[in-house]
């Protein structure tokens, strides 16, 4: 199908809109290093730095937010980069800004193979974010030697599968170029293109919240004009799941419902539409039906890699699946989307014990094990205080 551009843009105001009701610039978003373990947290599509960092002020409760969820006071909510603080974790976010989004359009306008619906995740559209990630890994691991913590990369929605797609291409000045969008797959680790590079050892493992990672059927046009299409062609499922942890999240609060006819085109005011219909029309672009359950954006049944979970795929790995009842997509919903106080521990539990098992399979008890050890540790001395 080809794209329309007012389509594009209207469909990205509509995701920065439900991202965020602000455009402000990340205040500064380093973090004391603790060794052994650093979580790394990807911005979604629309999302800025400071939406993870210091979360979302109070405002009017409108249209949208009814549409996406309860948009709660962020009284007493903390935002995702002090939740996992807290809890003895050595964290930071990559520095994007909300604006940065736009390159997606200003940079792809341009790129035939983005019109064509071929263009792969290391092109114009978003080999800026790739290069971002990696420019961000580089830095935490820059002169710490054999002592360089191990990173664990956090992607939140679009940020997830350009996660996998910046450790799956490693080398992107190999598939930048391509006419057809579909050069072969470098080799794993391969450390050829600083620009771009996330080498493969220097990460522990990769959770998911509430990525898109399927694309949508062939009926349906794909936003990121091929780019997610062509990253699960070429690295399937947990395609490093060898070398590193794969779990993927999905909230299941809403089920899509098809919008009735409310109000007149000749009298009478519109009603703004129910979450419900606000996700019905959010998941049908995603996975071609609207009717299904999800987290107010993305469904249940596109959060997931491909292949059932558990089993291995091409790479050789497994992937660990959680659906979480209730949850919401957006840091909008500040008590209950993934990276919120409530929420937090159904997933990073699992992490944990999943990296802690990993490590001593392999028998390396070093300090990425003792890292663990102590957030686990952190983890069980909140809870007891609680009772």
């Amino acid at each position: 199908m080809r794209p329309n551009p007012l389509a594009l843009c209207l469909f990205s105001l509509i995701v920065l809109r439900s991202s965020s009701g602000l455009l402000v610039s990340p205040p500064s978003i380093a973090s004391p290093r603790s060794g052994g373990l650093h979580f790394l947290i990807l911005p979604g599509f629309g999302n800025d730095a400071s939406d993870y960092v210091v979360g979302l002020p109070r405002r009017t409760k409108d249209a949208a937010d009814e549409a996406i969820g309860d948009a709660a006071s962020t009284a007493g909510s903390a935002p995702l980069l002090t939740n996992l603080r807290n809890r003895g974790l050595s964290a930071s976010v990559v520095p994007i800004s909300r604006t940065d989004w736009i390159q997606v359009f200003t940079r792809g306008i341009f790129d035939v193979e983005f019109w064509k619906g071929d263009a792969n995740a290391c092109r114009p559209a978003f080999r800026w974010y790739l290069e971002a990630v990696s420019s961000e890994v580089r830095r935490l691991r820059a002169d710490g030697g054999p002592d360089a913590p191990k990173i664990f990369l956090v992607g939140h929605s679009a940020g997830g599968w350009l996660g996998r797609a910046a450790l799956g291409y490693g080398d992107c000045s190999a598939h930048a170029d391509t006419t057809d969008g579909t050069a072969d797959a470098p080799a794993a680790g391969a450390e050829t293109d600083d620009a771009a590079q996330v080498p493969v050892a220097a990460v522990a493992g990769i959770v998911t919240l509430g990525t898109p990672h399927l694309p949508p059927p062939p009926e349906v046009m794909d936003m990121t004009r091929g780019a997610l299409r062509l990253t699960n062609e070429l690295f399937p499922g947990a395609y490093h799941g060898r070398e590193m942890a794969y779990v993927t999240v999905a909230g299941n609060a809403v089920r899509g419902k098809r919008r009735g006819e409310k109000g007149s085109m000749f009298g009478g005011k519109r009603e703004p539409p129910t979450k419900e219909e606000f996700a019905y029309n959010s998941y049908g672009p995603v996975c071609g039906q609207g009717d299904v359950d999800g987290d107010g954006l993305v469904p249940v049944i596109s959060a997931h890699l491909e292949g059932e979970g558990g089993v291995p795929a091409a790479g050789g790995g497994t992937e660990i699946r959680l659906d979480l009842d209730g949850v919401f997509h957006s840091v909008d919903n500040p008590d209950t989307w993934y990276g919120s106080e409530k929420v937090i521990d159904m997933w990073l539990d699992v992490v944990l014990e999943e990296l802690e098992k990993r490590e001593r399979k392999g028998g390396n008890e070093n300090e990425l094990v003792d890292s663990i050890n102590g957030a686990l540790q952190s983890l069980s001395s909140r809870f007891s205080s609680l009772f």
